[in-house]
C-alpha cells in the first residue's frame, strides 16, 4: 500500500509525559546542516604576520586575508582574476611571506590508479600583499608540471618538477615568471627560461609520476622506466645519486603491456568491479627512510590510509575512510607528519579530515578557554610561536583557530557552519554493552533542554565489515537532534577500531548477530527515562539501510517506522553479481554468505523474501545509477511490499549512484527522512 507524503495515519495516544516535552523553534532546515562549508582551510605565513582562509565552491575559489587576525578581506577570486574555470584546489603553500603558490587541478581520466593522475594541474602564484581589486601580479608556471615544494625557508623560490622520457626538478624564482594575462614579447622566454639545466636540481631517466620531498630536500622518488620497471628511489644528498627501495612492477614482465596495464589487471577504466593488482605506491613521504603513507583499497572495506616502511615490510593502519576515496594528502613541510586527508569533492567542495594532533602546549591553555574536541594542527609560523589549529567534536562542526602561544590568545577564529554552531545543544553518551563475550560501543546522542522523555532513532552504519561510526561531527544526527531526537549509532560485530578478532566476528552475520547487536543496545537505551521505547524508528544506508528492513521483522515490537537508502533486499542478488570480480565474490562469500552452498540461509535473511513481516511505515529510497547496490533490490522490495500491503513511500532517484553526488542532493533527502519520521514518531 502506497503511501503519499500526505496520508494521514492514525497516531497512538501517548502518556501525559509528552506534555512535559519542550518545543524547539526548528526555523533551520537540513540545508542549513548539510551546507557546504564556509571556509575550507586556513593557513598562517612563515613569519606569523598573516593568516588566510580559502572559501571553495562548484565554481570558485576565493582567499580571504587578515595581518592582525580579526579582520579578515578579499584577496583573490578565481572568477575574476583567470579566465578559465577553477576545477579542484589542489594545494596551497607559502613560498615566503609575500607568495603564495596555488595548485589548481582540473579532472582528466587517470592513469591506472595514481591518483595524481587524476588531474590536471595549473600552479598560481598570488601575491597576497596586494588587494582584491589591484591584484595585478598573479603569476603563473606555462609548463606542464607540478608544484614539488614551496620552500618557505629560501624567499622567493619553489621546487618545480617537469615529467617526460626525462624527469627533472627545477628550483625557479618567483621573479621571473609572467604574469596571468600578460602578453609575452618576442624576447621573453617562457616561464623567464629557468628550465635549463642551470636551474636544475635533480634529474631522472623516466618518468616520475611523484616525487617526494622532506623538509626543502628532494628525498624520493616514484619512478617509470622505459623498460617498463615502476621503482621507488630515494636519495640522501637532495637527488644527486639515487638508491633503489623498492620495484612495484618489474622490467620486461609482461611484453604485450605497457608497465601502467600491469596496474589494474582487466580494468577497463571502470575500477569499481574489477580485479586489480596491489601495488600499495606511495603517496607521500613520511619523515624516515624507507617509510611512506600509501593507499589501500581492500574488498569489502573502504580505502585506508597506511604508514609502510618498505626497508621492513611493517605497515600501521592511519586512517580509515568512512567508503568515500581518498584523493591527497598533505603533510607538514618540516616533519613530513600527516596534516589533513581529502576524502571526497562534491561540486568543487572537499571533505578534509585533518590529523597533525596538536601538543599539550597548544592544548591545555585552549582547554581553559572552552573549547572541547578534537585538535589538529594545521600548519604553524617557522619559528614555531603562531599555529593554525582545527577544532571538532561530536556538536562540533568544525572551526579554525590562529593561536599565539606567546601571548597564550587566539588571535582568530573561523567557523566551518556558523549558523548551525550558534544552535547545537547536545549532550554524547558513550557506553558499552556485553554480547557473546563482545564488548560493543554505542553512542547516544540527546537534545540537552528536552523534558520527559522523546523518540529516538536508531542509525547502524553501512558497511558493514571494517566500517565504524566516530564521535565525530555528524550533520544527520545533530539535524535530528535539533529536532528533539535522541539519535543512537552502534558498532556492532565486525565494525572497526576494536581490532581483529571483532571484525572476524562479523563475518557471516548480517542477518543475525550483527542486528542482535544493535537491538541489544536499542533495548538497553530504550529503558533510560530520557526515552521514550514506544516512538523508536529505524533508518540507514547500504548495509545500515539493509539493517534497517530487516530489524523490524526481527523484533517487530521495537519499531514504529523504518527508512531505507539504497538497501540490499536480495542477499543472493547481491552475493551472485554478474559484474563482480572472481575476489570480489570470494570476498562476499566468506563475508556474506556463499550463493551455490547457502541460498536458503541467504533467502531467509533477505528483506525482499520476507516482506510480510512488516507492518509499519517504509519508506524505501534507491539510486539509480547505483554500481554497488543495484537498482533491482529495490524493485524486488517495492514488489514485495506491494504484495503484502506494507505501508510505504518510495522514490527512485535518478542520476544518483551509492551516495549523493553533493550537500544540496544530501540534504534534500535527509530533510525527507527526517520529515517521515516525525510524522510517526515526532510530536
Amino acid at each position: 500500500m502506497k503511501l503519499s507524503s500526505s496520508t494521514p495515519i492514525l497516531a497512538a495516544v501517548f502518556s501525559i509525559g509528552l506534555l512535559t516535552e519542550v518545543a524547539l523553534a526548528n526555523s533551520l532546515t537540513a540545508k542549513d546542516f548539510f551546507a557546504a562549508p564556509e571556509i575550507s582551510t586556513m593557513r598562517v605565513s612563515p613569519d606569523g604576520q598573516t593568516v588566510i582562509y580559502t572559501k571553495e565552491t562548484e565554481d570558485n575559489i576565493v582567499i580571504y586575508r587578515s595581518s592582525d587576525g580579526d579582520s579578515f578581506a578579499k584577496v583573490f577570486d578565481y572568477r575574476m582574476h583567470v579566465e578559465d574555470k577553477p576545477g579542484y584546489l589542489g594545494g596551497l603553500a607559502w613560498i615566503d611571506n609575500q607568495y603564495l603558490a596555488m595548485s589548481v587541478a582540473q579532472e582528466v581520466k587517470p592513469v591506472a590508479e595514481l591518483k595524481d593522475t587524476r588531474y590536471k594541474t595549473k600552479v598560481l602564484i598570488l601575491d597576497i600583499s596586494q588587494d582584491e581589486n589591484a591584484q595585478t601580479n598573479i603569476r603563473e608556471v606555462k609548463t606542464s608540471g607540478s608544484l614539488v615544494n614551496a620552500l618557505p625557508n629560501q624567499s622567493g623560490t619553489f621546487l618545480y618538477a617537469k615529467n617526460g622520457v626525462n624527469s627533472r626538478v627545477f628550483k625557479l624564482s618567483v621573479d621571473k615568471l609572467g604574469r596571468v594575462g600578460q602578453r609575452r614579447s618576442k624576447t621573453q622566454r617562457v616561464d623567464g627560461g629557468q628550465f635549463i639545466s642551470r636551474y636544475e636540481l635533480a634529474k631522472l631517466k623516466g618518468y616520475a609520476f611523484r616525487w617526494y620531498m622532506h623538509a626543502d630536500e628532494v628525498v624520493g622518488v616514484l619512478l617509470a622506466q622505459t623498460n617498463g620497471e615502476l621503482a621507488l628511489k630515494e636519495s640522501s644528498d637532495n637527488g644527486k645519486s639515487w638508491t633503489k627501495v623498492k620495484v612495484f612492477v618489474k622490467g620486461k614482465e609482461e611484453k604485450k603491456k605497457n608497465w601502467w596495464q600491469t596496474l589494474t589487471s582487466g580494468s577497463d577504466g571502470e575500477g569499481e568491479d574489477q580485479q586489480k593488482e596491489e601495488y600499495d605506491l606511495p603517496l607521500s613521504y613520511a619523515g624516515e627512510p624507507g617509510h611512506y603513507y600509501i593507499s589501500r583499497k581492500e574488498e569489502g572495506s573502504p580505502e585506508s590510509l597506511l604508514k609502510t616502511n618498505y626497508r621492513t615490510g611493517e605497515t600501521d593502519l592511519i586512517y580509515q575512510s568512512s567508503g568515500s576515496d581518498i584523493y591527497r594528502i598533505t603533510t607538514d613541510f618540516q616533519t613530513s607528519e600527516l596534516s589533513s586527508v581529502v576524502t571526497h569533492y562534491s561540486r568543487g567542495e572537499p571533505r578534509y579530515i585533518y590529523f597533525g594532533e596538536a601538543t599539550e602546549s597548544i592544548i591545555k591553555p585552549l582547554r581553559k578557554r572552552g573549547y572541547d574536541g578534537y585538535m589538529a594542527v594545521i600548519n604553524g609560523s617557522l619559528d614555531q610561536r603562531r599555529h593554525v589549529v582545527y577544532n571538532f567534536s561530536s556538536s562540533n562542526p568544525g572551526r579554525f583557530l590562529l593561536y599565539d602561544s606567546k601571548l597564550d590568545r587566539v588571535l582568530a577564529e573561523r567557523l566551518i557552519n556558523p549558523v548551525v554552531s550558534e544552535i547545537i545543544d547536545s549532550k554524547l553518551t558513550v557506553d558499552r554493552v556485553g554480547i557473546d563475550d563482545l564488548e560493543v560501543e554505542y553512542f547516544l546522542s540527546e537534545p540537552n533542554n528536552r523534558r520527559g522523555a522523546g523518540p529516538l532513532v536508531v542509525i547502524p552504519h553501512g558497511g558493514p565489515i571494517g566500517v565504524m561510526d566516530t564521535r565525530v561531527y555528524d550533520p544527520l544526527t545533530q539535524y535530528l537532534v535539533y529536532k528533539n531526537f535522541s539519535v543512537l549509532q552502534v558498532n556492532y560485530r565486525g565494525s572497526s577500531g576494536y581490532g581483529d578478532a571483532f571484525i572476524e566476528a562479523g563475518k557471516k552475520q548480517w542477518g543475525s548477530g550483527m542486528l542482535m547487536d544493535i537491538q541489544s543496545v536499542t533495548e538497553k537505551v530504550a529503558t533510560q527515562l530520557t526515552i521514550d521505547e514506544r516512538r523508536v524508528c529505524v533508518i540507514g544506508g547500504s548495509y545500515g539501510g539493509y539493517a534497517a528492513l530487516a530489524l523490524p521483522m526481527k523484533f517487530p515490537s521495537t519499531y514504529k517506522c523504518l527508512s531505507a537508502f539504497a538497501a540490499v533486499t536480495d542477499l543472493q542478488l547481491f552475493t551472485s553479481q554478474l559484474s563482480a570480480s572472481e575476489k570480489k565474490l570470494d570476498w562476499l562469500a566468506t563475508n556474506v554468505g556463499d550463493p551455490k552452498t547457502e541460498a536458503e540461509y541467504l533467502e531467509s535473511i533477505s528483506p525482499a523474501y520476507n516482506a510480510e513481516r512488516l507492518s509499519i511505515p517504509v519508506l524505501i529510497v534507491h539510486g539509480e545509477q547505483d554500481r554497488v547496490v543495484d537498482a533491482e533490490h529495490y524493485h524486488r522490495m517495492l514488489y514485495a511490499l506491494e504484495t503484502h500491503d506494507v505501508p510505504y513511500e518510495a522514490e527512485l532517484l535518478p542520476k544518483t549512484g551509492h551516495g549523493f553526488e553533493d550537500h544540496i542532493a544530501r540534504a534534500r533527502y535527509y530533510e525527507r527522512v527526517v520529515t517521515f519520521v516525525q510524522k510517526h514518531i515526532g510530536f
